[in-house]
């Protein structure tokens, strides 16, 4: 069976939407082991966890929010691309 440890980003999902909204700034790089594009997407949730700890009971509300955003769109990013490519590998029950 495949576990996620055998599998890799596949270099198929595009994050940050810019312009008029039909581009996307970035994309997530083909070849890094799932687990620690995994591992990378919890850091970064941690980090935007933090910062709207902040945001609600700190001083400057305000100036974490659009950094907070940003995490949490990269962080998704990499959840639905491992989601897409793992659904991709041969004997995974991801339906």
């Amino acid at each position: 069976m495949t576990t996620l440890h055998s599998g890799k980003t596949l270099g198929i999902t595009s994050f940050a939407r810019c312009g008029d909204g039909s581009q996307q700034m970035f994309q997530i790089s083909p070849g890094i082991p799932a687990a620690v594009a995994l591992e990378y997407a919890a850091l970064l949730q941690e980090a935007v966890n933090q910062a709207l700890l902040e945001a609600v009971d700190g001083e400057n509300r305000t100036a974490l929010l659009w950094p907070a955003l940003y995490m949490g769109e990269m962080a998704k990013a990499i959840i639905d691309h491992l989601a897409v490519g793992l659904k991709r590998l041969p004997g995974t029950d991801l339906a």
